[in-house]
Formats: C-alpha cells, structure tokens, sequence
C-alpha cells in the first residue's frame, strides 16, 4: 500500500517534515510513505476575477493533484502499487483531501487514489473565485506588496494589471504580504483559502457529496477532541463516531496527517 500525506495548517501555514516512521514500523513496513508539499497563503489560494483571468485559483490544490500523478507514475519504482493509493490529512489537510475527493466534479474515479482517510478535516467557507472575500483579500495583498494605485513603489502603471505587478515583485515583499494578510483573516481562519472556481471545484462539497460525485471508493474520518485543562492542552483518545449518509462508502472513525498511502 501507498500512503501520502498532506499537513495541516489552515491553507496558511504547515510543513511537510513530521516524523512517519513509528507509524512505518509499526505496521511492518507495509507500505510507503509519500510527504507533499503544496504551495501556501497567497501563493497558492490567492483568488479573484484578474487572477482567473491571467493565473490559476486553487494553486495548492493543483500542487496535491500533481504529487498524486507522480504517485501512479513513479511509484513503482519504489516497489509501490499504484492501484492501491491511500491519502490522508489532518485539519487543512484533512479537508485538501475531501477536496481533492470532488476534484474536477468527481469525475476521476480511482484515477488517482482509492482510500483516504481524513483526521479532524478543515473545511471553510467555500466562496466563489471572484466572491466578495478572496476578492477583498486579494487587493490587500497586492495593496501590502506595493502593487495597488499610482505612487506606491510597485504600484501598478495605466496600463499594467495588478496580477503583472505581483509577478514582477520580489519573493520577499509577497512572503510578508502573504503573512500580514493573511493574519488578518476572520477568527480561526487565514484569508487564503480554497475557492469554487468552476474547474478544479465547480461546486460546493455540500453540493457535489449530496449528489455523489466523489473519487476514490472509501473515507474514513475521524474528529479529534481537545480538551483544556489548567492551561495545558491534552488530546483525548476517543472519537466521535457517525455514519455519513452518502452514496458511497464513508466511515466516520479515528484520527490519522494529508499523507499518500500505497502497497507493495
């Protein structure tokens, strides 16, 4: 089996450097460990209708998406079974894999992976690409970079769109515009996040699970439970258990990190 993994972090923050090999060893070495990267913040869920226009909403999504198709095409060089892919995330990574499982209308099938398995997943507002939040979040950015108006010191000129501005701007300036932004965002979420776009989501997960435009053939979802005690954060071990009426097979059980799962 082959199992990829994708990290948490609201869309806004995360890395893909936890430790896997207890959960290796412990199963025997039975299958193999795929940890993806996927762009963050600005850089990989910036959004609105001049984005769509001259880039790519989703960005992020698209990285998940192409680490899955390196999977089915090098996996077996590292004796891995492409036929048998697992995915698995926690909080943002849990929900990059319930969206990667309506990925292009749910019309991929097991094109890409059969199970996934989702710990505690992330799922907020979904706007539109061109909607009033991504919208607003993105002039902020290209107002932080220095690209929004005449006079600033990349402002953009008469004839020159903000997105032509924001390529020609140094990494640094949009990695803090990114950060300040996205600090900015409502309560318990970042300003960057996953949109409706029309191609890579062309609806909402609501509306595609309802009518049963999935990928894959199984999920098994588990919701972690935090409890505070006397300042010090403990995990409580058990699970909320339910059964997800849709028409395919989810499983609501224990936690699992967006990881990619695959068998020998």
């Amino acid at each position: 089996m082959n199992f990829l993994c994708s990290d948490g972090g609201g869309y806004g923050t995360g890395q893909g450097n936890g430790d896997l090999s207890e959960l290796i060893t412990t199963n025997s070495h039975g299958f193999i460990v795929v940890v993806i990267q996927y762009r963050l913040g600005a850089f990989g869920f910036l959004s609105s209708a001049e984005l769509a226009q001259y880039g790519v909403p989703n960005a992020g999504l698209y990285d998940q998406q192409f680490s899955l198709e390196w999977v089915q095409k090098y996996i077996s060089s590292f004796g891995g079974d492409p036929t048998r892919v697992t995915i698995s995330g926690e909080s943002a990574g849990g929900g990059a894999v319930m969206l990667q499982a309506i990925a292009n209308g749910g019309t991929l099938g097991t094109s890409l992976f059969s199970n996934a398995i989702v710990a505690s997943p992330y799922l907020p507002m979904q706007w539109d690409y061109n909607g009033i939040a991504p919208s607003q979040s993105y002039y902020s950015f290209a107002q932080a970079a220095g690209c929004l108006g005449l006079g600033l010191p990349n402002g953009a000129g008469v004839n020159e769109s903000v997105f032509s501005c924001l390529q020609q701007a140094d990494t640094r300036v949009l990695q803090n515009a990114s950060a300040y932004v996205s600090a900015g965002g409502k309560y318990g979420q970042w300003a960057f996040l996953p949109v409706t776009d029309g191609k890579f989501l062309p609806k909402r997960p609501s509306e595609q699970l309802l009518a049963g435009q999935v990928n894959g053939l199984r999920i098994l979802s588990g919701v972690s439970i935090f409890l505070l005690y006397a300042s010090e954060l403990v995990v409580e071990s058990s699970c909320i258990y339910k059964i997800v009426p849709i028409p395919r097979k989810i499983l609501v059980h224990s936690p699992v990190s967006f990881c990619v799962l695959t068998s020998f």
